[in-house]
Parts: C-alpha cells; sequence; structure tokens
C-alpha cells in the first residue's frame, strides 16, 4: 500500500472519530453537557439555588455560604448526586430555631422547579409570611420527602400535591408554632401511594369531617400515622375495608373523638405502637379492639374518659402466646375495675401504668413474674388489701410507684429484700395506711437514685438503711411520722441531693450550720427545728415553715444564693432585721418572713425586686412606711404586710398582676 492511500486511510479515520464524538456531544442531555467534574455543579441549577437565595431575607446568614461556582460541595443544605451532579437534597430550614431574628422570610421561588432531580425538600421553620402554598411544588414529582413543618404558608394545601406519587415521607408538623392555613380536605392524599410516613400536628382539620380516615385508608403502603392536636372529631368504630395493612406506628392523640376505641384497630395486625392520649375516647377498652395483635409493645390510651375493659384487654393480649408488650398506659381513665392475674403471663411487660383510675382489689401476686419490669405505677387509685410478699420476686424491677391509693398492710424488709436493679422506690397511701417497718440493721441489695415515701408511717425513728444510698439524688420522706433527731450522716448525704425533702415531720435538734445540696429544692416545713438559721448554699427553693427557729437572721444570708426563687421562713422565732442585700436577687419570686419577731423598716431593694409576685411580711414588729420607692409592681400578684407597725400615708402601688394587698 502506497504511503498516500495510507495518509488517506488514516485521514478517513480521524474524521469518523470526529463524526462519533460529536454526535456523542449533541446527543447528550443539557444537564449532562452543563456538569463540569472539576466544578462539582450544573450551571443552571446553581442560578436556580441563587434565585432562591435571592427571593429570601436572611438575616442570620443560613445561606451565606452560597457562593462561588461549587454549589455541590460548600453550599450549606445544598446536596448532589455524586454521578451526574444533579441537586438531589435541598434543606433550608432554620435549624429549628423558631425566632424573627434567626429564620428566613420571604418567598419560595419557581426556580425551585427547575431543580428537576430534586428528592429531599426542607423548607421547616421558614417564614412565608403566610403567602399561599405555590402549586408548582406539585410538579416536583421526584419528591421522595417533604418537610413543611413550622413553614407558615397559608390558605389551604392545593390539590396539585396529590401528584407527588413519589413522596414517601410528608411532615406537616406545626407543634411549636401556629399554622396559618386550615386543611379543609385531605382527597389529595389517595394520590401519594408511595407515602410510608405521615407526620400532621397542630394542624386544624376540623372541616375534614368524615372524609380524613378514607383518604388515609388508601395508603395501602403506609408504615407510620401520626395526627396529633389537629381537631378531628370523627373516628368510626368500623371501616368497610382497612387498606392500612403496613402500619406499624399509630398516633391520634389530643384530638375530639368522643367515641369508642374503634375495633378496626385489630385488622391492623402489623401495628407496633399505638397512641391515643387526650383523644376524649369513652366507654370500655373494646376486646376486640386488641384481637390477634401479637406485635403489639406499647399501648398508650391516658388521659381520656374510658370505664372500664382493663380486665378484657389484659386477657386479650395474654391470647398471644408471644406477646411482645412492653408499654401499657391506661392512666387518668375511669376505669373501675380490678387488675387480672393473668396480668403476670405478659412476661415482656417493662412499664404499667394504671394510675388515677377508679381501681379496686389487691396487687396480684402474679406480678412476680414479670421478670423484665420496671416500672408499676398504681398511682391515685381506690386498691385496697396487702402487698403481697412476691414483690421481692422482681428481681429485674427498676421502678416501684406504690402511690396514693388505699392500700393497707405492711412493707417489710422481705418485700424489697430480692429487687436488686431498684433505681426509684415510691411509696405512698392515704391516711397513712400503709406502714413501712424496715429492721434497723437491715442492709437493701440495691442503691438507689430515688427515695420517695409520703403520707405513709415509716417513722418514729429515722431509717438507718437510707445511709447505705450512695447514689441517692432525690430524697422525699413527707408526713411519715418520724420524729426524733436527725442523724449528723443525713446533713452529708444532702450535699449530694438534687432536691431533699423532710416536711411535715416531727423532727427536732439544731440544723447544721451551714446547708448545702447541690441543685436545688430543699424543705423541711412544718417540723420542730431549733437553734439558728443555718447558712444556705446553691439553693433553689427552701422553706423552714413552722418551725422553732431562733436568732437574729444573718446579714449575708442570701449571699451565696444567686439562683434563688422563692424563701420561706414564716411560722418561727426569727428576730433582728431584715437583710438589706437584695440587689443581686434577679429571680427571687416568692418572699414570706411572715409570724416571727422581726423588727425595724423594710429595705428598699426588697421592695423592687424584679421578678417579685409574692411578698409576704405580716405579724411581725416592722415600722416606718413599707415599699414607699414603688409605684408600680410589674409581676406582683400578693402583698400583706398586716400586723405591723407601719407609719405614714398608704402607697400608691399598682400592677397588672395584683390581686391582694
Amino acid at each position: 500500500m502506497t504511503l498516500q492511500l495510507k495518509l488517506n486511510h488514516l485521514h478517513l479515520y480521524l474524521a469518523l472519530l470526529s463524526l462519533l464524538a460529536f454526535c456523542s456531544i449533541i446527543s447528550r442531555s443539557s444537564t449532562e453537557f452543563d456538569f463540569n467534574p472539576g466544578v462539582g455543579c450544573i450551571e443552571h441549577e446553581r442560578r436556580a439555588l441563587l434565585q432562591i437565595k435571592a427571593a429570601f431575607t436572611d438575616p442570620a446568614g443560613h445561606l451565606s455560604s452560597w457562593t462561588g461556582q461549587d454549589c455541590c460541595t460548600n453550599w450549606a443544605g445544598v446536596t448532589c448526586s455524586n454521578k451526574t451532579g444533579n441537586v438531589e437534597e435541598l434543606d433550608l430550614r432554620s435549624y429549628y430555631s423558631y425566632t424573627p431574628a434567626t429564620v428566613l422570610t420571604g418567598d419560595l421561588s419557581s426556580s425551585i422547579a427547575d431543580l428537576k432531580h430534586l428528592t429531599h425538600l426542607n423548607l421547616a421553620y421558614i417564614d412565608f409570611q403566610n403567602k399561599a402554598i405555590p402549586d408548582f411544588i406539585g410538579s416536583m414529582e421526584r419528591l421522595t420527602y417533604l418537610d413543611m413543618s413550622c413553614s407558615l404558608f397559608g390558605g389551604v394545601i392545593p390539590p396539585q400535591f396529590g401528584n407527588l406519587r413519589n413522596l414517601v415521607e410528608l411532615r406537616l408538623d406545626y407543634y411549636y408554632c401556629t399554622a396559618a392555613y386550615h386543611i379543609l380536605e385531605l382527597s389529595w392524599l389517595s394520590g401519594l401511594s408511595s407515602l410510608q410516613h405521615l407526620l400532621i400536628t397542630n394542624v386544624n382539620l376540623s372541616l375534614t369531617s368524615e372524609q380524613w380516615l378514607r383518604s388515609v385508608n388508601m395508603l395501602a403502603n403506609l408504615k407510620s400515622l401520626k395526627i396529633t392536636g389537629c381537631e378531628l372529631a370523627y373516628l368510626p368504630q368500623t371501616l368497610p375495608f382497612v387498606n392500612l395493612t403496613s402500619l406499624t406506628y399509630l398516633d391520634l392523640s389530643y384530638n375530639k373523638f368522643n367515641s369508642l376505641v374503634p375495633t378496626w384497630l385489630s385488622n391492623v395486625s402489623s401495628l407496633e405502637d399505638i397512641y391515643l392520649t387526650g383523644s376524649w375516647l369513652i366507654g370500655r377498652i373494646p376486646s376486640l379492639a386488641f384481637k390477634n395483635m401479637c406485635s403489639l409493645q406499647t399501648i398508650m390510651l391516658t388521659f381520656n374518659l374510658l370505664e372500664g375493659g382493663l380486665v378484657e384487654l389484659i386477657d386479650t393480649l395474654v391470647d398471644c402466646s408471644n406477646s411482645s408488650i412492653q408499654q401499657l398506659f391506661v392512666s387518668y381513665n375511669q376505669l373501675h375495675d380490678y387488675i387480672p392475674d393473668s396480668l403476670g403471663r405478659l412476661r415482656s411487660l417493662l412499664f404499667i401504668d394504671l394510675s388515677s383510675n377508679n381501681l379496686f382489689g389487691s396487687i396480684p401476686t402474679s406480678i412476680g413474674n414479670l421478670a423484665k419490669l420496671r416500672t408499676f405505677v398504681l398511682m391515685g387509685n381506690l386498691m385496697n388489701g396487702t402487698i403481697p410478699e412476691s414483690l421481692g420476686q422482681l428481681k429485674v424491677l427498676e421502678g416501684l410507684w406504690i402511690t396514693d391509693n388505699q392500700l393497707h398492710g405492711v412493707i417489710r424488709d422481705v418485700h424489697l429484700s430480692g429487687l436488686v436493679n431498684l433505681q426509684s422506690l415510691y411509696l405512698s397511701s392515704s391516711n397513712k395506711s400503709l406502714v413501712v417497718d424496715i429492721s434497723e440493721d437491715w442492709s437493701p441489695p440495691f442503691n438507689l437514685m430515688t427515695l420517695h415515701i409520703s403520707d405513709c408511717q415509716l417513722g418514729p425513728s429515722f431509717p438507718a438503711w437510707i445511709a447505705t444510698q450512695t447514689n441517692l439524688e432525690y430524697l422525699f420522706l413527707k408526713n411519715t411520722a418520724l420524729s426524733g433527731k436527725v442523724p449528723d450522716w443525713i446533713w452529708k448525704l444532702s450535699m449530694q441531693l438534687k432536691s431533699f425533702d423532710l416536711s411535715e415531720n416531727q423532727l427536732q435538734g439544731n440544723l447544721p450550720s451551714m446547708l448545702t445540696l447541690s441543685d436545688p429544692n430543699g424543705n423541711m416545713y412544718y417540723n420542730r427545728f431549733k437553734g439558728m438559721l443555718p447558712r444556705l448554699s446553691n439553693l433553689i427553693k427552701f422553706s423552714l415553715k413552722n418551725n422553732q427557729l431562733t436568732g437574729v437572721i444573718s446579714t449575708d444570708l442570701l449571699g451565696q444564693l444567686p439562683n434563688l426563687t422563692a424563701l420561706d421562713l414564716s411560722g418561727n422565732m426569727l428576730s433582728g432585721y431584715i437583710p438589706r442585700k437584695w440587689d443581686a436577687m434577679h429571680y427571687l419570686e416568692y418572699v414570706d418572713f411572715s409570724r416571727n419577731n422581726l423588727l425595724g423598716e423594710v429595705p428598699e431593694a426588697l421592695c423592687q425586686l424584679p421578678s417579685l409576685r409574692w411578698l409576704q411580711l405580716s405579724n411581725n414588729d416592722l415600722y416606718g412606711e413599707p415599699c414607699n420607692c414603688v409605684t408600680t409592681f410589674p409581676l406582683l400578684q400578693s402583698i400583706d404586710l398586716g400586723e405591723n407597725g407601719f407609719s405614714g400615708n398608704v402607697p400608691k402601688w399598682s400592677g397588672d398582676n395584683l390581686e391582694e394587698i
């Protein structure tokens, strides 16, 4: 072959390569053509983002990083595909901090519809100033996630939302703000065939009437449904068919159903968690509603008007041989029931709260079988009978609450000796019908964080076993018939306590010279403590009301109490002058020095406390013209200066909250 022929073939080959390259270029989409791997941002999408930014006022600078060419790497809230460079996620939320000085304000630019590959869009906590929700959101059919929580749009949700067929999660959470729009109807929901998670809170749905549940029932792929605080007033007992076969989580709390617990729930056998708190449910709990629901882990029916059905509910749950129920809450109803022995067969139970009902009978001994139980609450019932010794079998129990009921009898060491994991112990009864009789040399197998015993017969002597509780943070021994001198170790223990209450007993002796709590609320009122008032440190609320304290109040009483909000020293025999240094007490709301032997004038700084709501100085030997330095009390509700020796003119006080002078 001649050289010329070879050259001709080479030219033809190169021309063919050029033609193929050109065809490849013109066949590429404009998106691919714009993508520059070195820059990591498609130019027309970058321009769309800048138009979105320009439509907002951004006082906190959330979008300040939106500068330069690389929108995929350095722009906050923008996420691009690693393969194509298209913007796939856009997070414009104001970081859950809804204050006018920090949120984005303005319009949603229609340029957002130019982000054709967008799958995730977060518009939460943006102030759209009650402008209508734009229709073009419905054209963004690739969206799988949309969050418009607290976005402060106005008007109604446009029906075009039903075009979002790929949407998997929709969030309209207005719990922390007030929705500016009402949802008049939910028929558009039925078009969201891929929806798995729906969250609507504090949006007025009262006008959706009976239609809301029909629309939701069309969502066959729905896994979690939360519609709470939405003024719903319709919850039918039955449905012609139930399409929610994938639902695992249901929360319809804080609505106004005024109806029975629906029986159609039993057709949703996939349910794991049911929350129906505060929804005006009435009547008996129907056993049919929970039949064959062996996957259930949580049932929450608190704060309703339910009158019965507890026995049937527990027996129905027991019918599942592999019942997985872990949490059962039916407190604050009107249940007139007893606790059945079958409760002990729900071996997976961790928490059960039956408080504030009209339960009767005794606690079944079968609860000793609930080896996983952590908390058992029976507050506010009419239970009677004795405490079974089998209580001590609950070796995995972490919290025991037997409070505010009519149980009677005696709790002894044997009731508590097996509770090796106990962290919280709450005991109370009506009229001290419950006696706590623990031997002096008993050594508990547990180390509590909380000990709360009230309205029980615990005394007269101070329980020695409490000294072994080195992890104690909360100690309440209120109205427990304790008397005699408080042991010295209790004051050492008090230094690690976050809350401390020995009130309404007959305790005697002198208080320590310094009283310190680690983070403090302390109450020791209605006792017989004598001697000098101790120096106080690091307290927030403190009461020594109605004791027998004497001596002069120290001038530096308030020196180590910068966060004090309430101080009650009334009903003692304290003398001397009221301390004059109140200037640093910015949080003090409640001061009661009444019924003592204090003398002198009322310090002006006391009357000028910025947070003062309650000032009681009656029944002392005070004189002068009290609180004459102020004209307006901004927060004060009650001031009592009676039974003193004041003179002069009656002050002309005023205040929007002032109720008693």
